[in-house]
């Protein structure tokens, strides 16, 4: 008798397999949203965290006033503008929020600084304790109370609040909804 010797797969072997295979996607599907989710507000919150650092050294190198306006809704922003340069001798005015409708509205030290409409699709701005101002001096935020805002990742898995200390410095803290 001679020995067949088979040069592929059955059938069954490969529906074996490819069943396995959905199984396993299933199983993965809800980690991988789930990290997903996480990943986009955390990035979010990286990028407003980071907004504010900027914002705090430019006032004090600017030695001028640096205010953080925040809009909140669906599309939201948030953008930092200086106090303009005082000319003739005067003291440096206050600094006035920018709009990010026109982020040319939003600049310190030269640099437009602003994290623009729909740059985080998905994610939520719910809720700010309103505008931060740096002074000029060492950074403070003016009136040195906690600021905080709040974002909620897409759904609604995750939500990250940017704290921002009374010295100025913005620091971040993670929930799980």
């Amino acid at each position: 008798m001679h020995a067949r010797y088979s040069k592929g797969v059955t059938l069954v072997e490969l529906m074996v397999v490819i069943a396995v295979i959905a199984i396993l996607a299933i199983v993965a599907m809800p980690s991988y949203r789930e990290l997903l989710d996480r990943y986009k507000v955390g990035k979010a919150a990286e990028d407003v965290v980071s907004l504010i650092s900027n914002a705090r050294s430019g006032s004090v190198k600017l030695h001028r006033q640096v205010a953080v306006s925040f809009a909140t809704n669906e599309d939201w922003c948030v953008g930092a503008n200086a106090a303009a340069t005082p000319t003739g001798g005067a003291r440096a005015g206050a600094a006035t929020a920018c709009s990010c409708d026109s982020p040319s509205t939003c600049v310190v030290d030269g640099e437009n600084l602003v994290i623009p409409i729909g740059k985080h699709p998905g994610v939520k701005l719910t809720s700010v304790g309103g505008n931060i101002v740096f002074d000029g001096l060492v950074g403070a935020t003016t009136g040195l109370a906690t600021q905080a805002a709040t974002l909620e990742s897409p759904e609604g898995l995750f939500t990250i609040t940017v704290n921002v200390t009374p010295l100025g410095q913005a620091n971040m803290t993670v929930t799980e909804n």
